[in-house]
């Protein structure tokens, strides 16, 4: 979710086996300096793509200047069998805490759960920097719209032991498929030859499954 330079971008590219990957880096207009900074990778066949830019940011030279970037969402569709498949969408929300940022994210939700309606019959994980954290009196409504939209992170529901990141995974079922998070987890192995940390975000990942109804 800050894959902002298509050099790094090449890198993670030679240095990977996924056959599958979207690039996320056309700017909304001539304002803008980066593109979304979403990119997505799949060892899964990748059947459609859609690449969606958010309509509200905050601040240029204040708050987090996430107005520089091109923010937005990607979805993508993999098949599960050869009748079912499934909806991944990825995101990077509004940065920053001041009441813009918050305005913004709220907004930029908004934009996502009209989104995930429009494919509600289609069984969905979302994942992304949401710049949300579960403890923040700011951010728990911002969650909370995000649950009551049939939305379940997978950390929570397997009470997982670090729960305040601000990547997340979610999952929702749809009329036909069954999701159920079986395992969530800081990833280890994201450090350089030092064992530091690659980013200032600790990789997570999660195994969910899937089963029809």
């Amino acid at each position: 979710q800050e894959d902002w330079d298509i050099e790094y971008h090449s890198t993670i590219l030679e240095n990977t086996v996924h056959p599958y990957d979207d690039y996320f880096d056309d700017l909304l207009d001539s304002e803008k300096v980066y593109g979304s900074g979403l990119a997505f990778l799949s060892q899964l066949e990748v059947l459609s793509i859609k690449n969606t830019h958010y309509l509200e940011c905050s601040g240029y030279l204040d708050g987090a200047s996430d107005c520089f970037a091109s923010k937005g969402f990607q979805r993508i569709e993999i098949p599960l069998n050869a009748a079912q498949s499934l909806y991944i969408y990825n995101t990077h929300l509004e940065a920053g805490g001041g009441d813009g940022d918050n305005a913004a994210r709220d907004a930029q939700i908004t934009q996502l759960l009209e989104a995930f309606a429009a494919t509600s019959d289609m069984p969905m994980v979302f994942i992304g920097d949401m710049n949300l954290h579960g403890d923040d009196p700011l951010d728990i409504p911002l969650l909370e719209r995000l649950y009551e939209a049939g939305l379940e992170e997978t950390c929570l529901a397997l009470d997982c032991s670090e729960p305040n990141h601000i990547d997340k995974i979610f999952s929702r079922s749809s009329p036909s498929i069954t999701l159920t998070a079986e395992e969530w987890r800081r990833e280890e192995s994201f450090v350089d030859g030092d064992g530091v940390d690659l980013s200032d975000h600790p990789a997570i990942s999660s195994r969910i499954h899937w089963q029809v109804k």
